[in-house]
């Protein structure tokens, strides 16, 4: 099983309106087309038409033309790959936010701490290989930061912009133990 580690530094998510990117070819300008003679013959006009249309110019511009195609494509899809990985990012933190607990003791004894923890999340959004990676030291908030995943035990499935052809990913997420 390979996994790949993903940090996720907040809860809140704010997507910048996308940008407007200059091309980076300038466009060439089309070649002016000519009308084609009467057809007197019509196997010469053929052949004449297809010479026209193969001259390095044209077949340079349409190469141009494909390459652009592939570029706004191309940038399309990162988009939505993009967009699915802040969408499946803020349904878990979301779900992590809405299935804490805050620990009665450490409710008493006003403790607020961010505990990062890493674990691991299949294809199928399972949780596993949960871990501790770093907190302040309230045994508590510890506890319940590790809890808090087992309880869940299953989140949505990462889209498979986010997998990239893997079985399982690693997150390490924070979890904000705070008193208003």
């Amino acid at each position: 099983m390979t996994a790949e580690k993903v940090n996720i530094k907040q809860a809140t998510v704010r997507v910048a309106p996308p940008e407007k990117v200059p091309p980076k070819h300038k466009p060439v300008p089309k070649p002016e087309r000519k009308s084609p003679p009467a057809p007197s013959h019509s196997r010469e006009v053929s052949e004449k038409q297809s010479t026209l249309t193969k001259t390095p110019e044209t077949l340079q511009v349409a190469e141009q033309q494909t390459a652009v195609r592939h570029e706004k494509v191309a940038g399309a899809i990162s988009n939505i790959q993009s967009n699915e990985k802040i969408q499946w990012q803020s349904q878990l933190l979301m779900l992590l936010q809405k299935n804490m607990q805050y620990p009665p003791f450490a409710l008493r004894m006003n403790q607020q701490d961010v505990v990062i923890v890493s674990f691991t999340v299949n294809s199928a959004g399972n949780i596993s290989d949960i871990e501790r990676v770093r907190s302040h030291g309230y045994a508590s908030l510890d506890r319940e930061s590790l809890k808090l995943l087992e309880r869940i035990g299953k989140v949505p499935p990462p889209p498979e912009s986010i997998l990239a052809g893997k079985t399982s990913i690693r997150l390490t997420v924070p979890v904000n133990f705070v008193l208003h």
